[in-house]
């Protein structure tokens, strides 16, 4: 009977060939998007699922007063993480997390990097594969771990345990520490990205901090705990320090804490405030976007593959009439054609997988925090996916020609009164639905480039092509940098500065008789504002000769 099936099956796509070549390509196109908008969603719903104890990590996250409203922000007081772990037994693990540039050396081989100062739990907590060397080592003062590429940067090779690597620290003599481990460097899918990992007695060295500075704030504090009900126990039972942080800093006063599951800390980063964990997923404009277009285009190649099979049936008339003569049932004809339906959308994945994996490169290219990869082994989401889709779109774009072209009358067909074409109800409903389909998709597409042109082109009140920024790690060296640099007939205007627009900033309150506000502050150097041609809409920029207060 198979056998049978499958003989039929093969003649009949063969006698129509342009047919079957409109409806793979067709679909097979469509398939392809479909299979890019997965790998997208996937990409943003699995972040830092890579950890081992993923479903016990959370994330402690402060509110600060701002003139009444209570604003959220990422960062959390530096001597809360000791203060939760001696409190709270039902919490396994704390860990801090601050990450600041620095400045490596090797020789002659000089590198800005992440560096992330953590407590001694942070390996522990979070599963960041060690390939060579000790991962507790870090603990010693002396000793830091660094990323194979980093490695591979400063030694030429990923194995540098026993390695020494100067760290450049500002206005003090800069300090030499052994490599004791090379750990794989943090993906895009981890929100915690960094280079190097330090001790946090290390932050406390290097920037002289005092341990019990309610005043300073840190990156991220994380806890893990089996107790579910963590997230709505823990912030009241830490409201006592939200007081005593308020008391030192009068104009970032904290006014309760929160908790977030670490399945929600990638999606939620950009809706904090001075949030710097290094990373999040994606905007969820970019995560629906792709699959609404997707399904249009899907559908669109559905309800061609609808009318072409239904116009198509005039050439199948006689062999419906004589199989329904000799005895075949109608369902033997709806299993029929729709067996036939599923192996042209069979081929037509076939030729969707094959699209993709030209188009996979196409798609990351569009973005910077983008790597989704075709893969098929290691991926069981990604076969459940296809499988869905191919039976899915086989009943969507097949299962109503099978069952339509199944209810004819033999009589009819064999006196030849029968005729069947693109004229009918249904085919008008689906050209319509066709045509509508395209028109949104045309109107999306040139939207989506209008928005792009002018996101690139807009006025920011300053200059953005043609400037290069130089992070500097002293004054000084910041000084030897210019004299070395302002001699390039190139180079039009230059500027020394602390911070720079988009690059670094900090919050301070600002009052002016009875109105106060929090406002971001930028330290800038002389010249700054020239050479970035800010547009001052009153005044006049800082004068390069008044000394800097």
């Amino acid at each position: 009977m198979f056998q049978n099936f499958l003989k039929v099956t093969v003649r009949s796509l063969l006698k129509s060939k342009v047919f079957v070549f409109i409806n793979i390509v067709g679909l097979g196109l469509a398939l392809a998007c479909c299979i890019i908008a997965f790998l997208n969603y996937e990409f943003a719903q699995t972040f830092d699922r890579q950890h081992e104890n993923f479903s016990e990590l959370y994330e402690v996250s402060v509110r600060i007063d701002q003139n009444g409203a209570e604003v959220p922000h990422g960062y959390v007081p530096m001597p809360l993480g000791p203060a939760i772990k001696v409190e709270n037994p039902s919490i396994e693990r704390v860990s801090r997390f601050e990450r600041a540039g620095v400045t490596i050396k090797k020789g002659d081989n000089v590198f800005n990097r992440s560096m992330a100062f953590v407590d001694d739990d942070f390996l522990k907590m979070f599963s960041f594969p060690m390939l060579h060397g000790n991962a507790d080592s870090y603990s010693e003062l002396s000793t830091v771990l660094i990323s194979e590429k980093v490695a591979v940067s400063l030694f030429g090779r990923e194995n540098a345990v026993g390695e020494t690597i100067e760290l450049v620290v500002s206005e003090r003599p800069n300090l030499f520490l052994t490599v004791g481990g090379v750990f794989e460097e943090p993906g895009l899918q981890s929100s915690l990205r960094f280079q190097l990992i330090a001790d946090f007695e290390n932050f406390y060295r290097n920037f002289n901090v005092e341990k019990g500075d309610w005043t300073r704030f840190v990156d991220g504090l994380f806890i893990q705990t089996n107790d579910e009900s963590i997230a709505e126990n823990l912030p009241s039972s830490l409201q006592k320090y939200a007081a005593i942080q308020a008391e030192v800093r009068k104009d970032l006063p904290a006014s309760s804490f929160w908790v977030t599951p670490m399945k929600d800390v990638a999606f939620v980063q950009r809706d904090y405030n001075a949030t710097n964990l290094g990373n999040e997923t994606l905007h969820p404009a970019h995560i629906l976007a792709p699959n609404v277009m997707a399904l249009l285009i899907l559908l669109l190649a559905c309800f061609n593959f609808t009318n072409t099979a239904i116009a198509m049936s005039n050439k199948r008339l006689k062999e419906i009439g004589v199989r329904k003569t000799v005895g075949g049932s109608r369902a033997q004809l709806v299993f029929q054609f729709l067996g036939e339906n599923l192996v042209l959308c069979l081929l037509a994945l076939v030729m969707g997988l094959l699209f993709s994996l030209w188009l996979v490169d196409k798609y990351n290219g569009m973005w910077s925090n983008l790597d989704i990869q075709v893969t098929l082994l290691n991926n069981p989401g990604m076969l459940i996916f296809l499988v869905a889709t191919l039976i899915g779109t086989a009943l969507l774009a097949g299962g109503y020609p099978a069952i339509f072209v199944s209810r004819y009358k033999p009589v009819a067909i064999l006196r030849g009164t029968l005729r069947v074409g693109s004229s009918s109800v249904l085919s008008k409903v689906l050209l319509g639905f066709q045509m509508l389909i395209s028109v949104m998709a045309l109107v999306f597409g040139f939207t989506f480039l209008q928005n792009s042109s002018f996101q690139e082109n807009m006025d920011m009140g300053y200059e953005k092509q043609g400037i290069v920024m130089a992070p500097l790690s002293t004054p000084q060296e910041a000084e030897r940098f210019k004299l070395a640099v302002q001699a390039n007939p190139l180079i039009e205007s230059m500027a020394v500065t602390n911070g720079h627009v988009a690059w670094s900033s900090y919050q301070r309150e600002v009052k002016t008789g009875d109105n106060q506000a929090n406002v971001m502050v930028l330290d800038v150097g002389p010249n700054y504002m020239e050479t970035l041609e800010f547009k001052l809409l009153e005044g006049k920029a800082f004068y390069t000769a008044k000394p800097r207060v």
